[in-house]
């Protein structure tokens, strides 16, 4: 429910999957663009910006913008639970994102953009059971602004591969060693490399029967 003194000029909330945060735009529809869209804007780098995904409502201030593209209803009546319905996306620093990101390039084989942050990746997909196309999720590289910790970081990446065997092969060639024992099993085949920062990288092939 809307309070009286806030301002009920319309406004659109964009989110910026590379940095993680969402905004909110007044008379944006007035301007006839979109925000992350217009000539001149950083953000028309972001290609699946463009295509008109970014997620957009009409609200009564920034916060509640936010909200409603995390899904929770403000409108009176209706309110539901919020609830997460996948992963959007994987976003973590190196103390050098230039050589990282060309590391993730010539090796695994994964095309990166720049952004001012550094670098990203989308891996879109359908979704199961709305068949909606969903521009997530991403993977980016970011600089970070202080010295990150040699080792023991924390986490650990999987990417899903069409052949886990021949992958193995490529990343051989490039002097990149298994880092354990590959595990195989009903479900799938399971390999685990590092990359040039001594992040931890899962590869994984799904097994259909």
């Amino acid at each position: 429910m809307m309070r009286g003194n806030e301002d009920k000029t319309p406004c659109l909330s964009t989110y910026d999957p590379v940095r993680g945060m969402g905004r909110c735009v007044r008379n944006a529809g007035a301007r006839g663009s979109h925000p992350l869209t217009s000539t001149g804007s950083s953000k028309t780098r972001f290609p699946f910006l463009a295509t008109g995904l970014a997620a957009g409502v009409v609200c009564a201030s920034a916060d509640r913008a936010v909200s409603a593209v995390y899904g929770y209803s403000t409108i009176e009546g209706t309110a539901h639970m919020a609830e997460i319905k996948g992963i959007g996306g994987v976003f973590f620093e190196s103390d050098d994102a230039k050589s990282l990101a060309e590391w993730y390039e010539q090796v695994l084989g994964i095309d990166l953009l720049g952004h001012e942050d550094g670098f990203f990746h989308v891996f879109p997909h359908v979704e199961v059971g709305t068949g909606i196309a969903r521009e997530n999720p991403v993977f980016a590289i970011n600089q970070s602004g202080a010295p990150l910790a040699a080792e023991n970081r924390g986490f650990m990446i999987n990417f899903r591969v069409d052949d886990l065997d021949a992958y193995l092969e490529r990343l051989a060639g490039h002097g990149v060693s298994q880092d354990r024992e590959m595990v195989v099993w009903e479900r799938g085949k399971h390999a685990w490399v590092r990359d040039r920062d001594g992040n931890l990288i899962e590869l994984y092939e799904e097994l259909i029967k």
